[in-house]
């Protein structure tokens, strides 16, 4: 930009403030996933165990940019949930996205020159201070790239390297090109597994809109079996069921004869690049079965290259794995800053 920025924030609670007329538009313009939906992080604050606040950064009368961030206080016990007003007394500003860790807390418009997005961080982390006086202790922001480094506030930091992001940019015009680009060992066995898969008449896959083919609680149930194995973060099932409900979300599914859900993954589509959100299975020592983890990743990574996506977000967790199937990996980092 070549004039001064007019740099407006407005800070909303979604549990309780309406969702701003500009919000879809903005949404649409900017090609945000369903996690950045109004009602989405409506549920995500409902259900979280400290205070969320969306503040939406204006530049004049224009909306610019959006940060989504939770105060965090001292630690509240097991099942508790945020205040319905209010906060703690003392907290740190966490700038993080409920419901994956695959995408940071905060974007701007597409137009935004890297010195304008500078400034405006800035003038989020000022305002923010002032309007949390004294609760204020600092600010974390989580899932920032290599590139967001130089352009973070704060005079004091402390840069963590955390879980890399895996992201598999698609060059091939067809699922086999995928399948020979990897390496011949790692090309052997997916095909082999697929081959046992398909030969398996107790395993019913299937792909398509989530809500056509699984609830939120079974999701959740075996969300369960990956977070007791990865001690992961549970989604609540509030939170599950509204995500499985948006036209964007996709769904592979494994069931067995009996109707009983064998392993599932969600997909948030995206025009470029859909977020492979989470993945859960029962074990093969319950009934399960093996290679659906492959499986499923080979079905979305096939989906997305028939649909013409310029690649697929892999999420975190097993880098190395996801390396070996032809992702890049990002690094990522948190950044926690005094002032």
């Amino acid at each position: 930009m070549g004039r001064r920025m007019t740099v407006e924030l407005e800070v909303l609670d979604p549990r309780h403030d309406p969702e701003p007329v500009y919000w879809r538009e903005l949404l649409a313009t900017s090609r945000r996933r369903a996690v950045w939906e109004y009602d989405q992080l409506g549920i995500a604050a409902w259900t979280a165990r400290s205070p969320l606040l969306l503040s939406v950064l204006h530049d004049g009368s224009a909306p610019v940019g959006a940060v989504c961030a939770t105060l965090l206080g001292p630690r509240r016990h097991h099942g508790s949930f945020a205040p319905p007003t209010g906060g703690p007394r003392v907290g740190v500003l966490q700038v993080a996205l409920p419901g994956t860790n695959a995408e940071r807390g905060w974007w701007f418009a597409d137009d935004l020159a890297p010195r304008d997005r500078r400034a405006l961080l800035r003038t989020y982390a000022g305002l923010m201070r002032r309007r949390l006086g004294r609760t204020w202790r600092g600010l974390v922001w989580r899932q920032a790239g290599a590139a967001d480094l130089p352009s973070l506030p704060g005079r004091v930091r402390l840069v963590h390297a955390v879980h890399p992001l895996a992201r598999l940019p698609i060059t091939w015009p067809s699922l086999e090109g995928w399948l020979g680009s990897l390496r011949p060992g790692r090309t052997g066995d997916l095909r082999r597994q697929l081959r046992q898969i398909t030969a398996d008449a107790t395993v019913i896959p299937a792909m398509g809109p989530a809500r056509e083919l699984v609830t939120a609680l079974e999701v959740a149930l075996l969300r369960r079996e990956n977070e007791l194995k990865y001690d992961a973060t549970p989604l609540p099932v509030p939170y599950i069921e509204g995500l499985i409900r948006r036209d964007g979300t996709l769904a592979v599914t494994y069931r067995d004869l009996t109707g009983r859900l064998l392993g599932v993954g969600l997909v948030l589509d995206h025009p470029g690049w859909p977020l492979y959100l989470t993945w859960g299975a029962l074990p093969v020592r319950r009934g399960g079965r093996r290679h659906l983890y492959f499986d499923g990743m080979t079905r979305v990574i096939g989906w997305a290259i028939g649909a013409g996506k310029a690649g697929v977000v892999l999420g975190k967790g097993k880098p190395e794995l996801k390396s070996d199937l032809g992702a890049e990996l990002l690094p990522t980092y948190a950044i926690a800053a005094a002032g």
